[in-house]
């Protein structure tokens, strides 16, 4: 080999090496024995143990495990987003047994059947579904109307509407309780010992207000609610 090829072959060695030096600077060298961590692609979620840890939700969305989006049934009654949705959410997810649609329906046909049978003095029908409380509250309400003499004719007429006005849980007890808010067309009148009408009108349909709140604990296998409050 000539002095003239030596030379070159220097010089190519040398610009190899250096392009080199400079790709790994680029690059970084990976031998097999690095920390994984360090080689972990760009924003790429750091492992876990729960596989909900592994999810990145993009902006502006929900992670399926901690806030799943509402379905039909509660856009039905809530709007998204709304603490109402949300929360009836959380029910429905922690009860599978839970649905929007049939408990609105319960609410409907407990709403008609327990003010009738209060409006009658009919305490064996309001026991089982009346909170202990409540119970007592409606029995002395009904006690005291008999010490006085007074008897109720009511006829429901029908129900204008019932809303699904709240929902919250209770974490540390795993109680859910619902409101809703019933307006009903119903004729009534309240008679004295001697049968006169000293309120209400046999012959006139008059619209009533409630708000009633119902309770259940979640997972509970008895799927009955029961009335915790009432108001207007």
């Amino acid at each position: 080999m000539s002095d003239n090829d030596l030379l070159i072959t220097i010089i190519l060695a040398a610009v190899a090496g250096f392009l080199l030096f400079r790709l790994r600077n680029v690059l970084g060298e990976r031998t097999g024995f690095e920390d994984p961590d360090k080689y972990t692609r760009q924003n790429e979620p750091a492992s876990s143990s729960s596989a909900d840890d592994n999810v990145t939700p993009f902006p502006g969305s929900r992670s399926a495990a901690n806030d799943p989006a509402p379905d039909a049934e509660v856009l039905a009654v809530a709007e998204e987003g709304s603490p109402l949705a949300n929360a009836l959410m959380v029910i429905k997810r922690r009860d599978s047994s839970f649905s929007v649609t049939e408990f609105m329906t319960g609410a409907r046909g407990a709403y008609e059947m327990l003010l009738t049978a209060f409006e009658a003095g009919d305490t064996e029908t309001l026991k089982p579904f009346l909170a202990p409380d409540v119970f007592t509250a409606f029995s002395d309400a009904i006690a005291q109307r008999k010490s006085s003499g007074l008897s109720v004719e009511m006829k429901f007429v029908g129900l204008e509407s019932a809303e699904l006005i709240e929902a919250t849980v209770d974490d540390a007890t795993g109680v859910a309780e619902i409101s809703v808010r019933y307006a009903a067309d119903v004729i009534s009148a309240t008679r004295n010992s001697s049968g006169e009408i000293v309120e209400g009108d046999e012959n006139a349909v008059r619209r009533i207000g409630d708000v009633w709140t119902y309770s259940r604990m979640l997972g509970n296998p008895d799927p009955n609610w029961t009335l915790t409050a009432t108001g207007e």
